[in-house]
Parts: C-alpha cells; sequence; structure tokens
C-alpha cells in the first residue's frame, strides 16, 4: 500500500513517506512563482519606460511577456488545479524559459562588440591623425604605409 496505490501512476509518491521531499517541491513552487512574477514586474516596468508602443514594437519583448505571464499562469492553474497530467506540461516551458538566458549572452555580447568596435575607431582615428602629423613634419612611415591599410574593419579597405 502507499507507493503503488494509484492505478494511473503506479510509481507516484506516497504523501506521508518522503515528507521532506514535498516540502522541497512546495518551496521550489513558491521561489518558482517568485522569480516569474519578478520577470513580470521587470516587463511592466520596461513597458512604462519605453512606453506601450514602443515595448509592442520590440519583438523579443513581447516574447518574453508572453512567456512569462503563460508560465505564471500556467504555474499557478496547476497548483490550484493539482492535475499531475497537466503539470507535466510546465517541463516544456522550461526550455522556452532558457531563451530569456539566451538573449542575456547575446545582448553582453553585443554591448561588448559594440563598446571594442567604438574605441577601437577612436583609437585608428587618432593613429591616422599622429600619421598625418608625421607626413607633414616630413617623417618617414614604417614601410607598411599607414594603418589605413591596417583597417580590417573598413569595408573600403576589404575590398582593395
Amino acid at each position: 500500500a502507499g507507493l503503488y496505490e494509484h492505478p494511473d501512476y503506479p510509481a507516484a509518491c506516497d504523501d506521508h513517506k518522503y515528507h521532506a521531499i514535498h516540502q522541497a517541491h512546495t518551496v521550489l513552487f513558491s521561489l518558482t512563482v517568485f522569480i516569474l512574477g519578478t520577470f513580470l514586474l521587470e516587463l511592466f516596468l520596461l513597458v512604462v519606460c519605453l512606453g506601450v508602443r514602443t515595448f509592442f514594437s520590440k519583438g523579443f519583448y513581447v516574447l518574453d511577456l508572453f512567456v512569462v505571464s503563460t508560465s505564471l499562469a500556467l504555474e499557478l492553474t496547476f497548483k490550484i488545479v493539482d492535475d499531475d497530467k497537466l503539470a507535466a506540461l510546465t517541463g516544456m516551458l522550461i526550455i522556452v524559459r532558457l531563451w530569456r538566458f539566451v538573449r542575456i549572452g547575446h545582448g553582453l555580447v553585443e554591448a561588448t562588440v559594440e563598446y571594442t568596435s567604438h574605441r577601437f575607431d577612436k583609437l585608428i582615428e587618432y593613429t591616422e591623425q599622429l600619421e598625418d602629423i608625421l607626413r607633414e613634419a616630413g617623417a618617414e612611415l614604417p614601410d607598411d604605409g599607414s594603418v589605413r591599410k591596417l583597417r580590417v574593419l573598413d569595408p573600403d579597405a576589404l575590398a582593395t
């Protein structure tokens, strides 16, 4: 009796045998709802800060809002309904939730590339100014010519 009682779930967990696991489940459920609530609050604040039109013109923001609000609604619904078959569907939402981490990673890479490119452009501009000063003073530049030939990111340099 107990462990194999339920005819639909022959390997179901006995509610009275593993109390610590049920407590952990309750804590993890509460943590999930808290995190999803925090994400939802963040998205609502983003709507306020950006404005409704700007927010909804960004596809990734709309996708985030859909995923987070759907996840929160389903988590709460499955807790209230307490249907194990429906609750199993939440596992699929984990994959969709991982999309947020992909977006965060992409944002970090994009910001780093933009920052590095900006610093690189400033350095190239400064070097070109120094080379111009050296040419005006009659100084010889190294055999490679100038930094203009080294501009890998310059589309004109790639064409030649």
